[in-house]
């Protein structure tokens, strides 16, 4: 009625709507047969997707049924924490939230603070098969249109990196303001009981990866395509030869490349490999290591990842792959390790050469990644800054009534 669309009009709406909808959801159903095929065509990378799924599975299995009660408590408490919050936080993603998020921001006038994580919906683009990217801007119409939206209403951004900063104030379609904030993953050092401590030095000890005078590398994550652990695995094979210096390489975990990487490092003694591990394994390891793998593809959107902040925890010099990032900067200018971008085999080996023929070298560099934690990725650090600055927003907002990002 609002737009004087006719019963005729509507009925054509109606079916082409069912039709359309209907039809391509059972596309999909009848493909869903052969998604492992069209994943392995495509080289889609579902590593993430595979432990959502698993870890869903356990939690069907110990899932409660909600009760009245239940509903009723959780209802009030999230209506009461609505009517007394003061800022509004929203991660991006999801689109949705952070856009519902600012919506009720300007409505209840209460600042929104929008924190992007990830690059969405333009990460997106990059695992499309090549002849689809093309059409990437109509498919992805929708989603850019939210992410502007949502970046553009906040009362201010806040990110885990500079880069990642930009982007969304480019998309926001503004300059960076005072209270548009970095703040990195903050990683805090785990405590573990004598117990735990021990099996993980018993698993450790049993996978011959004992404490040692060789040199050792490690790297722990999803093993897929974005992992490009291809040259490190070459270069530790060359490394075999009579009268190298000793250096190994453990590798912990799981994905679709993993039996390639296997293949790659054939009976390689010096290479090392694992599963998943807990966490104090993870610790363990990283004792009885030197050195911490930060490989990335080419096409790899971080900037600043988590990965090499765990690696700075333990006190490990970090060698990267990730050319012109943050990560760079940081690993120069605090002295704790070295990037390498698009290296090979052979270049790889010799600066693993070089780092083992200087141990006290080496040593520096660890105890120079170990302050840089404690400095700026110390959780206590980096979330007690966090706090304060969702402080100074609501002083601020109280005081303008105008959100930092739009000119008064």
């Amino acid at each position: 009625e609002s737009v004087g669309l006719s019963d005729a009009g509507l009925a054509q709406i109606i079916v082409v709507d069912t039709l359309v909808g209907y039809g391509w959801m059972g596309i999909l159903l009848a493909l869903s047969a052969v998604q492992g095929r069209f994943d392995r065509w495509v080289k889609a990378d579902t590593t993430a997707l595979d432990r959502v799924n698993e870890a869903l599975k356990q939690l069907d299995q110990t899932r409660r049924p909600s009760t009245t009660a239940s509903v009723g408590i959780f209802g009030g408490l999230g209506f009461g924490a609505a009517g007394v919050a003061r800022v509004v936080g929203a991660s991006l993603p999801t689109l949705g939230l952070a856009d519902e998020a600012t919506r009720y921001g300007a409505r209840w006038n209460t600042p929104v603070v929008v924190d992007v994580r990830d690059l969405w919906p333009d990460v997106f683009e990059r695992v499309l098969p090549r002849f689809a990217r093309p059409l990437a801007g109509t498919l992805l119409h929708r989603a850019r249109g939210l992410c502007r939206r949502a970046c553009g209403a906040a009362t201010t951004l806040v990110s885990v990196s500079d880069d990642y900063l930009r982007w969304g104030l480019d998309r926001a379609e503004r300059q960076r303001t005072p209270l548009d904030a970095v703040f990195p993953h903050g990683y805090e050092r785990p405590e573990f009981s004598a117990e735990q401590q021990s099996q993980a030095a018993a698993y450790w000890d049993d996978a011959g990866v004992a404490d040692g005078p060789a040199t050792r590398l490690c790297f722990f994550g999803s093993l897929g395509q974005s992992s490009a652990l291809e040259p490190f695995l070459h270069a530790m094979r060359s490394l075999r030869e009579p009268g190298r210096t000793a250096i190994a390489l453990v590798v912990c975990g799981d994905g679709p490349t993993r039996d390639a990487y296997r293949r790659i490092a054939g009976e390689c003694g010096s290479i090392r490999w694992a599963d998943w591990i807990d966490q104090p394994k993870i610790v363990e390891l990283m004792r009885r290591s030197h050195i911490g793998v930060a490989s990335y593809g080419a096409d790899a959107p971080q900037s600043l990842p988590n990965k090499p902040i765990e690696y700075l925890a333990g006190g490990l010099a970090v060698l990267s792959t990730l050319g012109e990032s943050e990560l760079q900067s940081l690993l120069a200018e605090a002295d704790c390790g070295e990037t390498m971008a698009a290296p090979t085999a052979e270049a790889i080996a010799r600066r693993l050469v070089a780092w083992a023929d200087d141990p006290q070298r080496l040593a520096e560099r660890r105890d120079n990644a170990a302050r840089l934690f404690a400095e700026r990725f110390e959780a206590a650090t980096v979330y007690d800054a966090m706090a304060d600055h969702l402080e100074r927003v609501h002083a601020h907002y109280d005081q303008t009534a105008i959100p930092l990002g739009v000119a008064a």
